[in-house]
């Protein structure tokens, strides 16, 4: 038989609050609760993600990885973006080149996946996967590289996003924009896709990789959109919208092609 103390304490260790004994199945439901809320707002997110870069969650994932980078080591800035049309159709992206930063920062206003065309003499080879995995449209610096036109211009009539750095490389010295090669012009015409025109500013220029290091208040300004007239040559559009870039920028328009940028 237990003595009195023994039962006495045992007594004494049960709550004196009813109320008490409900709390831990309250507690359980309120987590249970929480816990849908959370799933719930996780699938919504995904769901956004989804909807993103035709449904490829793994490049939407890097878009905002890439933006959260940025906001935080560039202080990135977008103007102009707002009320224009890009989620659908062929189009162009098109922007001075100031250093490695570029493609990122101009990706950042889409949700939708740029091919950036780059010259093949930049592509270096241990970053194959890389330029695989954004499938980097590789330009031969003569000039005369066909294929990548042919595969640029299957990608806009399929209605995807071809992006071009018409001066032909980081020029220098920067705030100086160089001339615009007539590919530019080509593409829009024969592949009926407007021109998204863009002003680059405020990056760590002029360096191709180790901009990505160096802290910056980067801007990118969106100037409009542009198409070719019918009986405008490629030349001629490259120059008019040269034109428009040292207008809105305030930059001087050089007559030498651009000069290849330290990495």
């Amino acid at each position: 038989m237990p003595s009195t103390t023994m039962i006495n304490l045992a007594a004494s260790a049960l709550p004196n609050d009813p109320a008490a004994g409900v709390l831990g199945p309250m507690a359980a439901v309120v987590a249970m609760l929480a816990s849908i809320a959370l799933l719930r707002r996780a699938g919504a997110i995904l769901d956004r993600l989804r909807s993103d870069f035709g449904g490829d969650l793994a490049l939407a994932l890097e878009h905002r990885a890439a933006g959260a980078y940025l906001a935080f080591w560039h202080r990135a800035r977008f103007e102009g973006v707002e009320g224009l049309a890009l989620d659908a159709g062929p189009l162009i992206v098109a922007a001075n080149h100031t250093c490695g930063l570029d493609p990122v920062l101009l990706q950042m206003p889409l949700r939708r996946r740029i091919r950036w065309m780059m010259w093949r003499g930049q592509m270096k080879p241990w970053l194959g996967p890389v330029w695989r995995h954004f499938a980097v449209l590789a330009v031969e610096q003569d000039g005369r590289d066909v294929a990548a036109v042919r595969e640029s211009l299957r990608e806009l009539r399929a209605g995807g996003v071809i992006g071009i750095f018409p001066e032909g490389g980081v020029a220098r010295p920067p705030w100086v924009l160089r001339p615009f090669e007539t590919g530019l012009g080509v593409l829009a015409a024969r592949g009926n896709a407007p021109v998204l025109l863009c002003l680059v500013e405020g990056t760590p220029a002029p360096r191709i990789f180790s901009s990505l290091l160096v802290r910056s208040r980067s801007v990118v300004r969106v100037i409009g959109l542009f198409r070719p007239a019918s009986d405008e040559q490629p030349a001629a559009f490259g120059a008019r919208l040269q034109a428009t870039l040292a207008a809105a920028s305030g930059w001087p328009c050089a007559t030498a092609p651009a000069a290849e940028a330290p990495r």
